[in-house]
C-alpha cells in the first residue's frame, strides 16, 4: 500500500509531527514508514527508537507492521532484523515499568516493585475508596449520604487530573464559578434545544446543514441535536406522532387574555409538544399543554422528552383538572395580581423572549406567553429544598424504570439495558435499596473470585462465576453495575450474550457503559479491541438521565 502526500509528508517529517485521522485509514503503515525513515535517513538503531500504542493488540500489530516493512525495504541487513525483536515497541504502560525498573531510584519505587493485575486493581481501589470514606467525619453524613459521597468521589476518581485542579481552586470564587458553569450549560442546552426543534420541524437530518444554521455551537452539541432528533424518529413510543402535521401557531382567548403559541405537532385529536429537559416535570408545562389542546379542540396532550426517550400524557380529566387551574390563574392576570419572573433556563433562548420583560408587560389586549406562565410556576418550584427534589427525581426514575418491568417480564430474556451516557448522576445502588431490589458490581465481585485463578483458568470459568455471583441473589429485579470487566478480551466472553443468559428467570437491569446508534448497542470505538456492537433486539433500552 503506497503512501498519499499527506502520510509521506508526515513519515519523512523532520521534526515533531501530530497526525489525526480515523480508523482505517492507514495509521500504522504510515508509522511504520516513520519508523523506517528514522533507520534509513538518522542510521538509528532500534534499540534507539520508541514505539508506544495503547493496547497489548495493537503494540503487536505494530511490530509486525514494522518488521514486514523492514524485511521488504533493507533485506541485507540481518542486524536490523534481530535488534528489531528487542526493540521497545510496547504499550505506554510497558514503557513506563521498563523506565522504573532501570532507574526505580529516579522514579521514587522500590527496586523490586511489582504490577498488580487489573482484577487486584479493582479489589484495590474498592478498598481504598472505602478507607477514604471511613477517615471523612461522621458529621458529614448528616448531610450527605454514604452511597452518594461514594458516588462522588468515584466520579473525581475518573478524571483525577481535572479534579486535583479544582480542588486547588480558591473556595470563595466556588459559588461564582459554578454559577458561570450553570448559565453556559444553560445556554449551551437551549440552544442545542432550539436546534432540535428545527431538525424536527424541517426534517433535517445532516449534520452538516444543521451545524450551517448555528456556526457558533461546537459540534458535540450539534452532534446531541441531531441525537436528539432522530430519537423521535426511532422511538417506538414516539412512532404513532410521526404522522401529525408538523409546527401550527395557535392563539387562544380567554376573557380578555391572549395566549399564543406554536404545537409541535398536532393530530386528529391530540397535540405533542417536544422537550429536552434534563429532567422529566410534565407539571412544568401542564398549562401550555392545555392550552394547545383547548385552541386545537383535542382530547389528548403528549410530551415527547426526547431525553429521556419518554412519552408524557395528560388524560382528558388531568386537562379538565388544569383548565380550572387556569381560570383562577388568568382571573389573577386579569386583576393585576399576577407578576411573571422570567427564568434564566428559559428566557435566554425561548421563542418568546422578546415579549417577556423583567417583570409582566401590561398591553391594550394584555398578550402573555404560556412560556411565562411556566416560567411563574417554576420559580414557585424552586423554593421547595434541595433533598425533597433529589428525592422526587429518584422517584422519577424508578417509577421510569418500574414502568418497564411488567414488560420485560414478558420477554424471552428479561434484560433491560440502560446506557450510561446519562446515568452520571444517578445513584443505582440506593435505587435498588430503596425498591428492595438486587445490587451487583460487577467489577467488584467478579474480580475477587477471578483474582485466585490463573490467566487460562479466568477464561475458562468467568462466565459460570458471573452466573453464581447473580444466582446467590434472590431477588426478582437485580441490577448489575460497572461492567467493563465482562469485555476484558483475556475472558473471551459475550458480554450481551453473558446478561441474556442470566435475564431467563429474572428481570436483570443492566447499567452499559456505551451508546444506542442506528438501533444498535454498541460498546468501546471500532478501533478498540474490546469494541462490540449489538443490534437492538431480544432486550429493552431505558434511556435515563
Amino acid at each position: 500500500m503506497s503512501l498519499t502526500i499527506q502520510q509521506q509528508k508526515a513519515a519523512s517529517a523532520s521534526g515533531s509531527v501530530a497526525v489525526t485521522a480515523g480508523a482505517g485509514t492507514g495509521k500504522t503503515h504510515m508509522l511504520a514508514e516513520r519508523y523506517l525513515h528514522h533507520l534509513q535517513v538518522h542510521e538509528l538503531s532500534p534499540l534507539e527508537i520508541v514505539a508506544v500504542t495503547f493496547t497489548e493488540k495493537a503494540a503487536s500489530e505494530l511490530r509486525a507492521r514494522i518488521r514486514a516493512t523492514v524485511s521488504k525495504q533493507l533485506p541485507h541487513h540481518p542486524d536490523v532484523l534481530a535488534e528489531l525483536e528487542a526493540a521497545q515497541i510496547s504499550t505506554i504502560h510497558a514503557l513506563a515499568m521498563r523506565i522504573c525498573r532501570e532507574h526505580p531510584e529516579a522514579a521514587g519505587v522500590p527496586a523490586d516493585f511489582t504490577v498488580i493485575d487489573k482484577y487486584e486493581g479493582v479489589l484495590r481501589a474498592s478498598e481504598w475508596l472505602d478507607e477514604a470514606l471511613n477517615t471523612l467525619p461522621i458529621k458529614l453524613y448528616e448531610q450527605i449520604s454514604h452511597s452518594s459521597m461514594s458516588q462522588v468521589l468515584q466520579i473525581l476518581l475518573r478524571d483525577p487530573i481535572s479534579a486535583e485542579k479544582a480542588f486547588f481552586q480558591d473556595t470563595s470564587n466556588w459559588q461564582q464559578l459554578a454559577q458561570e458553569l450553570q448559565q453556559n450549560a444553560l445556554d449551551e442546552s437551549g440552544k442545542v434545544g432550539i436546534l432540535t426543534h428545527l431538525a424536527l420541524e424541517r426534517d433535517i437530518r445532516d449534520i452538516n446543514i444543521l451545524a450551517s444554521f448555528d456556526t457558533t455551537l461546537r459540534r458535540e452539541d450539534v452532534e446531541e441535536a441531531l441525537r436528539l432528533a432522530q430519537q423521535f424518529d426511532e422511538v417506538a413510543d414516539f412512532a404513532v406522532f410521526q404522522k401529525g402535521q408538523g409546527e401550527k401557531q395557535v392563539t387562544l382567548n380567554i376573557g380578555g387574555l391572549t395566549l399564543n403559541g406554536i404545537v409541535d405537532v398536532l393530530g386528529e385529536d391530540w397535540v405533542l409538544d417536544f422537550k429536552t429537559d434534563q429532567e422529566i416535570n410534565p407539571k412544568y408545562h401542564r398549562f401550555q399543554l392545555w392550552a394547545y389542546a383547548k385552541a386545537t379542540n383535542s382530547k389528548t396532550a403528549h410530551i415527547a422528552y426526547l431525553r429521556h426517550n419518554y412519552l408524557h400524557t395528560f388524560t382528558t380529566a388531568e386537562l379538565e383538572s388544569t383548565a380550572q387551574e387556569a381560570e383562577i390563574l388568568v382571573q389573577q392576570i386579569l386583576d393585576g395580581h399576577y407578576t411573571a419572573a422570567p427564568s434564566h433556563a428559559n428566557c435566554s433562548y425561548c421563542t418568546y423572549a422578546e415579549i417577556c420583560d423583567d417583570n409582566y408587560r401590561e398591553t391594550g389586549h394584555k398578550e402573555l406567553s404560556l412560556v411565562e406562565i411556566e416560567t411563574q410556576l417554576q420559580q414557585e418550584d424552586i423554593a421547595i429544598s434541595k433533598e425533597v427534589a433529589s428525592s422526587e427525581s429518584q422517584q422519577q426514575t424508578i417509577t421510569q424504570l418500574a414502568s418497564y418491568f411488567s414488560q420485560a417480564a414478558e420477554q424471552y430474556y428479561r434484560l433491560i439495558i440502560i446506557p450510561h451516557q446519562n446515568t452520571s448522576q444517578i445513584n443505582f445502588q440506593q435505587i435498588a435499596e430503596t425498591t428492595n431490589s438486587g445490587y451487583i458490581n460487577v467489577n467488584l465481585e467478579l474480580s475477587r473470585r477471578l483474582l485466585e485463578l490463573t490467566q487460562r483458568q479466568r477464561a475458562l470459568k468467568a462466565e459460570e462465576l458471573l452466573k453464581q455471583i447473580v444466582a446467590h441473589d434472590d431477588n426478582e429485579v437485580i441490577f448489575l453495575e460497572h461492567l467493563e470487566i465482562l469485555f476484558d478480551v483475556s475472558l473471551k466472553l459475550n458480554p450481551l450474550g453473558c446478561l441474556q443468559k442470566l435475564a431467563r428467570n429474572r428481570i436483570i437491569v443492566a447499567v452499559w457503559n456505551g451508546s444506542i446508534k442506528n438501533n444498535h448497542l454498541i460498546y468501546a470505538e471500532r478501533e478498540h479491541p474490546e469494541y462490540r456492537i449489538y443490534p437492538k433486539d431480544g432486550f429493552l433500552v431505558v434511556n435515563l438521565e
